[in-house]
């Protein structure tokens, strides 16, 4: 008898690529936009940066509009104010906050080596998260994800002039919601879309207590911060990476998953 008869079934054969479709939408968007965004050239390129990018000046400047006067009482004597102001200009940031784009930036990308990246690790670590949340969560934590990332990046830096763009900061939020459980008996193997999660989600007391979820954890602030500090040097990044972005959509991530599993049914007594 065909060793894949069990049970009087014939078992499934599991496909070699199982990836959810939402993660696979996901990454269709994101190259069908950077594709729209190179091909209609540089002028294109200007515009959607200030109209879709998150500058962390912008939302200073409408929370406290005084440090963005003090910057500008600064420039008279101090080149340093006087070259932020000139970077800045382009932004028009005293014309409004443009909350959009605490989420249309992770839809852009510089080029096409970090669109590859980013696109690589969404489907490593999406796909995991989108068959244990479901589809809406899992949009719901990537721009969860997105926001935090914009928010730790304007926290550190708020009258910052260079716009932030690219996916890294959801895409780190995946990464940190996956640590939750990756290490779980078929934490990434099991699972397919619409069904329940194999096992409850480990309180992160838990997480603290497992080597190999802190060697990952560890392992990643350290690469994020070598390659946040030198992808310039390395030929990464046309510009400096955002760094403490992808730590904070990590961070939300790792704390926030909880609030995205799905219910579980309740055992009968």
């Amino acid at each position: 008898m065909d060793a894949r008869v069990e049970s009087g079934r014939i078992g499934r054969r599991e496909p070699l690529f199982n990836v959810p479709a939402c993660v696979s939408l996901s990454i269709g968007v994101l190259i069908a936009i950077h594709l729209a965004y190179w091909t209609f050239g540089e002028s294109f390129d200007d515009q959607v940066i200030v109209k879709l990018a998150f500058l962390p000046a912008r939302l200073t400047a409408f929370l406290s509009p005084q440090s963005v006067d003090a910057l500008v009482s600064r420039a008279a004597g101090d080149s340093a104010a006087l070259e932020k102001l000139h970077a800045l200009a382009p932004f028009q940031i005293e014309n409004g906050l443009k909350p959009w784009t605490l989420l249309t930036y992770a839809l852009l990308h510089g080029s096409w080596t970090h669109l590859g990246l980013n696109c690589i690790w969404l489907l490593a670590f999406g796909a995991p998260v989108a068959r244990r949340i479901g589809a809406a969560r899992f949009f719901a934590l990537s721009a969860g994800g997105a926001v935090a990332a914009a928010l730790a990046q304007w926290a550190v830096d708020p009258l910052g002039a260079a716009p932030l763009i690219g996916a890294s900061g959801s895409v780190s939020a995946l990464m940190g919601a996956c640590s939750r459980f990756m290490f779980m008996p078929g934490g990434v193997l099991r699972g397919t879309p619409g069904e329940p999660p194999p096992a409850p989600l480990p309180p992160l007391r838990a997480l603290a207590r497992d080597r190999r979820a802190l060697l990952f954890v560890g392992i990643w602030a350290a690469l994020n911060f070598i390659f946040g500090a030198d992808a310039v040097e390395m030929g990464l990044s046309d510009a400096p990476v955002a760094w403490v972005a992808h730590v904070g959509g990590f961070a939300f991530g790792l704390l926030a998953l909880g609030a995205f599993e799905r219910p579980r049914a309740s055992s009968a007594a």
